[in-house]
């Protein structure tokens, strides 16, 4: 009996360890945040773009790195170990398939195909059997008075035919209206409204809470004619965006000038995601009016 309880009391130190990990694990999804960062500079007059972007978890634990640099590149780490990087990916597929067409181009001899002299024997044109000749079908002739008497039923039920397909035209644009009429009934109702209110304030609040909270630009900009220069810079500055933090961008009037810079950082939260999900999805005039929608589009 003792054995039995001592074997109980470890499978549920077990139990409970692994349902502490889990519960540990979930918190970690939910509250720990997605960080993102993306920094990039260019220059018209050295041709040169670059662009990197990082994305991490749990204190760099788990991040992508991405970006051009006078190339394409992705690096994924764990744990600070690089699991894959793209471009040493790539050039080593490139070199085994150039290793491997050089295996199979010297394995192919180089004499020529031996086809043992034969060639295959061309059918001569007297040999040939000839198709039988087709029978000729008989055609009876029609009665031209038959003919005659068929082309005017046709004239005589033309109007007929045109006037059953302008009734079945009305009463499909009489549908059209009918449905376009109770589709516009059902977005001006209360309800609705009430609905779209909801969802433009929970997006507004996603795109809050998705947007960086880090911006920083930095331009420089120029063209030949300084007059130009000037009249770009007066309309730059009837823009209050540019007047913003850590948003600048300054005129060069002594030549031709395109450059500068630009840093972005923000943050993710699963959990601040299901909350605002959790606000839509719980609320009873949503639900209704989805369905009674779905109801319509059926």
């Amino acid at each position: 009996m003792h054995i039995i309880l001592l074997i109980l009391k470890i499978a549920g130190i077990i139990v409970a360890v692994l349902f502490g990990l889990l519960f540990v694990m979930l918190m970690l999804l939910l509250f720990v945040p997605l960080r993102y960062r993306f920094s990039g500079s260019g220059s018209a007059a050295r041709r040169e773009v670059s662009v990197r972007g990082k994305v991490s978890w749990l204190l760099s634990a788990v991040s992508v790195t991405f970006g051009y640099e006078k190339d394409f590149f992705v690096t994924v780490r764990l744990l600070g170990i690089p699991l894959r990087r793209k471009k040493a990916a790539v050039k080593e597929t490139k070199e085994a398939v150039k290793e491997t067409l050089e295996e199979i181009t010297q394995e192919i001899p180089d004499e020529p195909l031996n086809t043992g002299g034969a060639l295959p024997s061309v059918i001569s044109g007297d040999d040939r059997e000839e198709p039988p000749p087709d029978t000729q079908d008989t055609v009876r002739p029609r009665n031209k008075h038959r003919i005659l008497r068929e082309k005017w039923k046709r004239i005589l039920s033309f109007p007929g035919r045109i006037r059953k397909k302008c009734g079945a035209l009305t009463g499909q644009i009489r549908q059209m209206k009918h449905r376009a009429a109770v589709w516009l009934e059902f977005l001006k109702s209360e309800e609705v409204k009430q609905t779209f209110s909801l969802l433009k304030k929970q997006m507004k609040r996603l795109f809050r809470h998705i947007l960086p909270g880090t911006v920083r630009v930095h331009g420089r900009f120029g063209f030949d004619d300084p007059s130009l220069t000037g009249k770009a810079t007066g309309f730059i500055s009837m823009m209050p965006l540019f007047y913003r933090k850590n948003i600048s961008v300054v005129p060069v009037f002594t030549g031709f000038c395109l450059e500068g810079d630009f840093y972005l950082k923000g943050r993710i939260r699963a959990v601040s995601l299901l909350i605002l999900g959790g606000r839509i999805l719980l609320d009873s005039r949503f639900r209704r009016t989805l369905r009674n929608f779905r109801r319509m589009s059926s």
